[in-house]
């Protein structure tokens, strides 16, 4: 596959990457509340400040991700060149911020 087929292929990838990271940009304030529920069964044990970074983390995180792979993919746009990886990338990156952010909590509930 080669030519227009290719390059139609790749836009659908790297519209379906992007709507894909807003979509989960847009859910992870909800993520961060649920996470931060957490911390309700905490005793006098627990680190506030991890807990709140850890959900400031998982919220913002998505965001940050989906504004950079916009900023790339707009600034890389050359013709015949394929921006697929972009997408892919922002949501590997996203899913990482996530799990830095549920390791964060966790350590700060002392689980």
């Amino acid at each position: 596959m080669t030519g227009p087929n290719l390059l139609a292929l790749d836009r659908a990838a790297t519209v379906a990457g992007v709507t894909l990271l807003g979509a989960t940009a847009l859910l992870a304030p909800v993520l961060a509340a649920f996470e931060g529920m957490q911390s309700n069964a905490c005793t006098l044990s627990c680190d506030a400040g991890m807990v709140g970074a850890g959900s400031g983390v998982i919220a913002l995180g998505p965001a940050i991700c989906l504004t950079a792979v916009i900023v790339v993919v707009l600034g890389v746009r050359r013709p015949g060149r394929p921006l697929a990886w972009v997408g892919l990338l922002g949501l590997a990156a996203t899913t990482g911020t996530v799990v830095l952010g549920i390791a964060l909590i966790t350590g700060g509930i002392g689980g």
